[in-house]
């Protein structure tokens, strides 16, 4: 506010130097017009005059125009204009009214500043000035009754002066709320400029956001379908791992109902063996056979062995127990089938060398031992198909959890699928709202502006 007055009483200065420089001209040309016409002679006073109203002028005018912004200057320039009009009363010889008339233009200059004490300092230099001019020259006011002369003269300047202070305060003051009112003013509009600036760069932002929301949520939609394709893949896969699994179970158990049948046979051949151990000596060719059979039944109990282990192996494997396992799985029905084949091989040479049991009977203990271990073995095959069952259908189980996760994947996908179809649809609107958001913005800055 206080740089707005400066600059308000500057544009005073640089007209006021004008209106003075104006008088001048006038003066002189007036005061050189009188002279001519007069016949006084006096054209040295004149010349006088116009150069000392150049000189005093140039003063305050170097002042106002080198510093604008001085405080001082209007007050020099008043009391320029005081010098020079004092001047001019003094050289031209101006009559009382004349006179008189040259203290209230100083008075009237002094009241375009709206400033109660340039009014107070401006009506103590006119009436020095006053006092000055009647002092050079007495005849300004007559002097019968001079007393209620000066006091009516010195009334009327005071009270026009007053007016003036009073009016200049009135003035002063609605200036200034004026000038408050237009900063005010101006710095709401500059605030409401920044506010606007403001929502235009949030506008950009929210724009910017918009794109990325919607290029995020269509790579988020395409790749929760492309996911979702590809767990259901999964599910399909594992469904047939489930099967397969449980095909492989049953498997196993029909191969574990073999073995067990195969032990219940051992031990009746072990218990036929105790009871025609006696008959075994005259039988050496039949036991030579039954020994080359036993042999190739160790032979494929040790496979059945190995393939049990790499089954048990396979099942571990999650991933490739569909195929592997079926593989081991037909290998242990052929050697359960070879098993079978040499067992009635075994039959049929123990039936046809039955008569000759009593007489063999040492060979038909080591027979009886030679049956033992194999019992045992047979156990220990039956033992493993019961471990590899137990994991067959623990992994069933686990196939069966995989695929209830797979489906809430699946159906957490769909959830995720529409929940970027919405933010698609929030993002039109965002749109939407940022459009809206921009017009009302331009409408505001044009009426601002």
């Amino acid at each position: 506010m206080k740089y707005s007055i400066i600059k308000f009483e500057s544009q005073f200065n640089k007209v006021l130097l004008l209106s003075a420089s104006i008088i001048l001209c006038l003066g002189t040309l007036d005061f050189l017009i009188n002279s001519l016409i007069q016949k006084l002679g006096n054209e040295l006073n004149v010349l006088f005059y116009f150069l000392s109203g150049i000189v005093l002028l140039g003063v305050p005018g170097i002042i106002i125009f080198k510093k604008p912004d001085s405080k001082f200057s209007k007050y020099l320039l008043l009391f320029t204009i005081a010098i020079e009009l004092f001047l001019f009363s003094y050289f031209s010889r101006a009559s009382n009214s004349r006179s008189y008339t040259l203290i209230y233009l100083l008075l009237a200059f002094a009241s375009v500043y709206l400033d109660t004490k340039v009014i107070i300092y401006t009506t103590v230099l006119g009436f020095i000035l006053s006092l000055a001019q009647n002092y050079i020259n007495p005849n300004l006011i007559p002097t019968e009754n001079a007393l209620s002369n000066y006091a009516m003269v010195y009334f009327a300047y005071f009270a026009i002066a007053g007016l003036l202070f009073y009016t200049n305060k009135i003035s002063h003051n609605f200036l200034f709320q004026i000038i408050k009112d237009d900063e005010v003013t101006i710095q709401t509009t500059n605030q409401l400029k920044t506010i606007l600036n403001t929502i235009a760069k949030n506008i950009d932002i929210l724009l910017s956001i918009k794109q990325k929301i919607a290029l995020n949520s269509d790579d988020l939609s395409k790749n929760s379908k492309d996911v979702a394709v590809a767990v259901e893949e999964i599910s399909s896969t594992m469904e047939q791992l489930t099967s397969s699994t449980i095909s492989i179970a049953n498997n196993t158990k029909i191969t574990m109902d073999e073995m067990n049948e195969t032990a219940d046979l051992s031990a009746k051949g072990m218990n036929f063996m105790e009871e025609s151990a006696r008959s075994f000596q005259v039988l050496v060719d039949s036991t030579s056979q039954i020994m080359y059979a036993i042999n190739q039944i160790f032979e494929i109990t040790e496979q059945t062995t190995l393939l049990a282990l790499n089954a048990t192996i396979e099942a571990a494997r999650a991933g490739e127990a569909g195929k592997g396992f079926s593989v081991v799985a037909k290998e242990i029905q052929k050697l359960a089938e070879k098993s079978t084949i040499v067992a009635k091989n075994i039959e049929q040479i123990l039936t046809s060398s039955n008569q000759s049991i009593l007489e063999t009977f040492e060979k038909s203990q080591k027979t009886y031992e030679i049956f033992t271990s194999m019992n045992n073995r047979v156990n220990k095959v039956a033992t493993l198909f019961t471990q590899i069952n137990q994991a067959t259908e623990e992994e069933s189980r686990s196939t069966q959890d995989v695929i209830k996760s797979l489906d809430e994947i699946t159906s957490n996908i769909e959830k995720t699928v529409q929940i970027s179809e919405e933010i698609a649809q929030y993002s039109k609107a965002l749109t939407n709202i940022t459009d809206e958001f921009s017009e009302i913005e331009k409408e505001f800055r044009t009426k601002i502006n």
